[in-house]
Order: C-alpha cells, then sequence, then structure tokens
C-alpha cells in the first residue's frame, strides 16, 4: 500500500517535471496556432482599420488596451494609408466626454475603463483641440496631423480619427447616438 502511493507520487512528480519543461513550448505553439486562426490582416486600409478599432473599444464593458491588443477582434498588423503600409507604433485615446471634458492620455497604450479618473492626462494642444474641431465642424472621418519631430518614436503618419456615441454609450453618458466622445490618435511608422 505504501508503494503504490510512493509510485503514485513519483509518477506525479515526473509528469509535472514534463509538464513544465515542455511548457515553454506549448505557449510557443499556442500563440502560432492563436496567430493562425485569427488571421491577422496585412495592408487593412485605415478606414477598415479604425471602424474595427472603434468596434473593439466599444464593446464590452471594461475597454483598455490589454483587451483591445489581446481581443481577436482588432486583429491589423498595417495599415494603408494613401500608398503605403505602415505599422502601428502606438494607440493614444483623446477623452471628449462633455462631464470630463476634453483630456488627452499619455500613455501610448489605452487605459482601462475604471483607470479613467486616475490615469495620467494633459490638455489637449492648440493643434490637438483645432483637428477635433474641424473633426466636428466637417464632419470629418479623421484628420491626418503632422508627425511629431521631438518624439523618440519612429512616427510618419498621425492621424487623430473620433470614436462616436453607439448604444451601448448612452449606459454612461447622456450624449445623442452620434456624438463625439472621444478619439484615437494613431501614430504609424
Amino acid at each position: 500500500m505504501k508503494n503504490q502511493k510512493g509510485f503514485r507520487v513519483a509518477c506525479f512528480m515526473i509528469g509535472l517535471s514534463i509538464l513544465l519543461a515542455i511548457s515553454p513550448f506549448l505557449w510557443f505553439f499556442l500563440g502560432l496556432l492563436t496567430g493562425y486562426y485569427t488571421e491577422y490582416k496585412q495592408g487593412v486600409p485605415f478606414a477598415d482599420a479604425h471602424q474595427k478599432a472603434v468596434r473593439t473599444f466599444v464593446e464590452g464593458g471594461n475597454f483598455g488596451h490589454s483587451r483591445f491588443v489581446r481581443s481577436t477582434q482588432w486583429n491589423v498588423w498595417s495599415i494603408q494609408w494613401k500608398d503605403d503600409q505602415h505599422r502601428l507604433e502606438s494607440i493614444r485615446l483623446i477623452g471628449l466626454v462633455p462631464e470630463k471634458g476634453e483630456r488627452y492620455f499619455e500613455k501610448p497604450y489605452l487605459p482601462k475603463k475604471t483607470s479613467l479618473g486616475t490615469t495620467v492626462h494633459r490638455e489637449l494642444s492648440s493643434e490637438e483641440k483645432a483637428a477635433i474641431q474641424k473633426i466636428r465642424s466637417q464632419s470629418l472621418p479623421w484628420i491626418e496631423m503632422p508627425a511629431p519631430t521631438d518624439s523618440v518614436e519612429k512616427v510618419r503618419v498621425r492621424i487623430i480619427a473620433p470614436v462616436h456615441a453607439d448604444k451601448s454609450c448612452l449606459e454612461c453618458h447622456e450624449v445623442q447616438v452620434g456624438a463625439i466622445l472621444g478619439a484615437f490618435d494613431y501614430r504609424f511608422y
């Protein structure tokens, strides 16, 4: 009886050791498999990529960078802008909700909904304010901004594109469907 228990413990320990030894390979294989089945897209037109980004950001109760990036809903690796393909450097959030005012979230990733009050932000620059005003007044789908020259990023294209309120937004915000609640500041290299 004691031998059987010892044998089971030994088998368990050997099995656990093997599993731990091969687990990096399993994670790598699962990553490849996931990438294969989510069909990461290359050269997606910017309009389609933005529409998909907004849908991924808005759908779900607690938006944020990790949900956005790990979600298979936004599986764009490169976008087509004019005649070139570009890779994403960062997406930054511009908050335009009436109850909080205009805020530019500094981090190169999207903050979680639950931490918006404590996430580092700044006022919009005069150029960013002008871009948002132009989008609002002319009902533009986006506006291209000059790429920052004082940045360590290798940004070649900078686009500010609005995030319009849909029905799910009305649960938290007192606005009409279609109102601009925010914008994405896309930076591509």
